[in-house]
């Protein structure tokens, strides 16, 4: 047996609804959010609101400072070839291919010796296409920043950018890094 329960909520005050909340869509039922192309002027902590511009649910913080997207709503997430890039410069980031390239005629050029400003890996000994690049800006010996690109097929396209800035304490061990990924 269904039954069926219709609620009027008095917005002067709060309610506290507890259990589940089933709102039967075949009979008109609806969960309705407050929505907008833009955040309402007034906002409340732990707040939902749906962006209709984006096609996000968002959620305002407990301190009621920022509103903050729900992971999987949407369309605020990354494309899949963003992915494949990311994915591909990540393959990258400590010496070399990784998974799912051939490792048979990559070449490895490194440029400034002893302590190398650019490292680039080609598609073959002839270096006619770039897939992979690290570029080093140093402080007397030490790394300060390192930017690492991966490239398309055509090698000369960035796909992705990542840029890591180094920090050091008694100049010499690396306490921090800071990643920014374009």
């Amino acid at each position: 047996m269904t039954h069926v329960v219709v609620v009027t909520v008095n917005e002067a005050s709060n309610r506290v609804i507890t259990g589940i909340n089933v709102y039967d869509r075949a009979n008109g039922g609806v969960l309705e959010l407050p929505s907008g192309s833009s955040f309402p002027g007034t906002s409340y902590p732990n707040e939902i609101f749906w962006r209709i511009d984006t096609d996000t649910l968002y959620i305002r913080n407990n301190a009621n400072t920022t509103w903050i997207a729900i992971a999987g709503s949407g369309s605020t997430g990354i494309t899949s070839e963003d992915h494949k890039a990311l994915r591909q410069l990540i393959h990258f980031l400590e010496d070399g291919p990784g998974d799912g390239f051939s490792t048979a005629s990559l070449f490895k050029e490194t440029e400034g010796i002893p302590f190398p400003t650019r490292i680039t890996w080609w598609d073959s000994a002839i270096q006619d296409k770039r897939i992979f690049q690290t570029e080093i800006t140093s402080s007397g010996v030490f790394p300060v920043t390192e930017t690492y690109k991966v490239y398309d097929t055509d090698g000369v396209t960035v796909l992705k950018t990542a840029t890591d800035v180094i920090t050091y304490a008694s100049q010499c061990f690396e306490v921090g890094r800071t990643r920014t990924i374009s």
